[in-house]
């Protein structure tokens, strides 16, 4: 038991100091570490040794003003939140005393952070670490999308192969747009649970959406490939569910028009490009039941590559 303990302390300390001098423009590499679908695996399955938070260490110490605000409240003395908190939806809240915490009358505290310089508000981000994140959400959006008219180029062939007609093939691509109609529904309000969040459903929702490729490229049977085409879209709408949502997170309302203009061009780009590189697959394949059979695998492979790029550092 010693010598495991020895073991995982020894692999903390040793990539805690790989990722000391791996610096990201103006932010320590390990924080992107951190946040990553790995570095939080890692920090569950190594109770927290590895990818921690400064509150996680023995020599972390709580401000000054959350260290007054946890005593007793006297009643002779009045620490609640002057003026209106709540603002309004144009110039935001009117709490001038955004980075400390502060009583709003009665038991009610807010916690804020702990100053308005405090990095790990998504708002004070480094460019460099803004720009990375809404790279991977536009790459992520981008292969989710690129699935819905690929679907078309192997269309002639599923009439052949199943020997349905042409307006039941086109069910492929209907149940595929009718995915991400349906999916927001419930992955949008559960992105906004704070004990759940925007990274949870996006990792977990996008494994399971690459897994089902494999079986969408060879399943034997029409109706096993309309359930799965459904199912597709389903697990890859969280980014139509909350990718606008998670810009917002991190970009202030200045910047926001923009981004959001650019990632819906990005996500518009998507079932452009996938009628190009669907024919031109279907040009390379040498039959009929090659060309649906690699046309999937186009599919396949793009959203395994993306996963591993948008999810893994």
């Amino acid at each position: 038991m010693q010598n495991r303990k020895k073991k995982l302390e020894l692999l903390s300390s040793s990539i805690k100091y790989v990722l000391s001098i791996l610096q990201f423009p103006g932010r320590n590499m390990h924080d992107l570490f951190r946040d990553s679908a790995v570095g939080q695996a890692l920090r569950v399955l190594t109770r927290k040794r590895i990818a921690t938070y400064p509150e996680d260490t023995a020599d972390f110490e709580l401000p000054a003003p959350y260290l007054q605000l946890n005593r007793p409240l006297d009643a002779s003395t009045d620490n609640s939140v002057p003026g209106d908190v709540d603002g309004d939806l144009e110039n935001g809240p009117n709490n001038n005393n955004q980075g400390s915490p502060q009583r709003a009358g009665g038991d009610i505290m807010l916690v804020t952070w702990y100053s308005d310089t405090d990095p790990a508000n998504p708002h004070n981000w480094s460019p460099g670490k803004k720009l990375w994140v809404s790279v991977l959400i536009l790459v992520y959006t981008f292969s989710v999308y690129i699935g819905s008219s690929l679907y078309t180029a192997s269309e002639t062939d599923i009439v052949s192969i199943f020997n349905v007609s042409e307006v039941v093939a086109a069910l492929g691509l209907s149940l595929y747009v009718i995915g991400y109609g349906v999916g927001p529904m419930l992955f949008s309000p559960l992105s906004e649970i704070p004990a759940i969040g925007r990274n949870p459903p996006y990792v977990l929702t996008y494994a399971l959406f690459v897994i089902l490729c494999v079986p969408t490229s060879l399943v034997k049977n029409f109706g096993g490939l309309m359930i799965l085409r459904f199912l597709l879209d389903f697990f890859g709408s969280p980014c139509l569910a909350a990718g606008g949502a998670s810009y917002g997170d991190f970009y202030g309302g200045k910047e926001m028009p923009y981004v959001i203009a650019l990632w819906g061009g990005g996500a518009t780009l998507g079932p452009v490009s996938s009628s190009v590189a669907g024919n031109a697959d279907i040009q390379t394949s040498l039959s009929n039941s090659a060309k649906y059979t690699l046309t999937e695998h186009v599919n396949l492979g793009s959203r395994s590559s993306c996963w591993w790029l948008c999810r893994s550092i």
